[in-house]
């Protein structure tokens, strides 16, 4: 399942919409054809600033939604003792990996490893392994819109300060959030069609030149 992550700040939601993706909205077969895969690209949502409580365990003080609250919910650190992330490194993490998607950079495994571990969290400390309970998938899919709710008083670490894997937020627009599949139409698009030109370097919108568009493979490589 591809995903297609708005690269630049400058575009309004709205704005950009994919037309060529088969089946279209209004024209595709409710009976024999997947869910439409027209739609419009939105900015990648703000991540909310997580903030903790507590030394063991370690509760959130809000509720959250967006990335960060997903990577404290979901993220193992690697240090001694196995703890959770801190608020810091969640938040840090989040705007280091939104800033990687729109500098359209791989956000497989491996990556989101390197930019955990740019945030402050330990070495080998990964989303989807080590005691993580997340995948490359669920952040993708927050970059592309799918929100992330996390309860306030969430225990993210237990009273050993260990990691609790216990998933305490969930996805809540899961009915408004369109997955877009990898037909012979997005490849052809995604190819030498509109997703190409939306792609490319010289894409102008309001006098500015710059991809608009950055599409991943469900591994999280760009391509």
């Amino acid at each position: 399942m591809p995903f297609v992550l708005m690269a630049r700040t400058d575009i309004p939601d709205g704005v950009l919409q994919l037309t060529e993706l088969k089946p279209n909205d209004s024209q595709r077969n409710y009976i024999y054809e997947t869910e439409g895969q027209t739609q419009y690209v939105k900015n990648i949502p703000a991540s909310d600033t997580v903030v903790t409580a507590g030394a063991g365990p370690i509760t959130t003080v809000g509720t959250y939604e967006g990335l960060a609250a997903y990577l404290i919910d979901h993220v193992e650190d690697q240090a001694v003792g196995l703890p959770a992330l801190t608020a810091a490194m969640a938040n840090a993490a989040a705007a280091v990996i939104i800033a990687a998607a729109q500098a359209g950079f791989d956000l497989d495994s491996a990556a989101l490893t390197v930019y955990l571990v740019a945030a402050g969290a330990t070495a080998a400390t990964g989303v989807d392994a080590n005691g993580s309970t997340g995948s490359v998938e669920d952040v993708l899919g927050i970059l592309a819109g799918r929100n992330y709710l996390l309860p306030g008083g969430s225990q993210v670490e237990d009273g050993v300060n260990a990691f609790d894997p216990a998933v305490a937020g969930s996805f809540t627009n899961d009915g408004e959030y369109k997955k877009l599949y990898d037909t012979s139409a997005f490849k052809i698009s995604n190819g030498s069609g509109q997703l190409a030109g939306f792609k490319a370097a010289t894409f102008n919108y309001d006098g500015t030149a710059g991809a608009a568009l950055v599409v991943y493979a469900d591994d999280g490589t760009v391509l």
